[in-house]
């Protein structure tokens, strides 16, 4: 499947609101080595150039 069919576009913006703002440094640059944010119908993943950082991992069962 998908990651749409998996996660949803609202899901998706949800996740954007909610993580796409450092919990330490309050910086919301993403990109050009400033930080990351990635998210899967797995798992997703912050990254900051301060160093903090969060992720998660759903199990997915078959």
């Amino acid at each position: 499947m998908t990651l749409i069919k998996k996660l949803s576009p609202f899901k998706m913006f949800l996740f954007a609101l909610r993580y796409g703002k450092c919990h330490e440094c309050g910086s919301r640059n993403i990109g050009e080595g400033q930080g990351s944010f990635s998210l899967t119908e797995n798992d997703f993943k912050r990254k900051c150039a301060c160093g903090a950082s969060i992720q998660s991992v759903n199990k997915v069962s078959k």
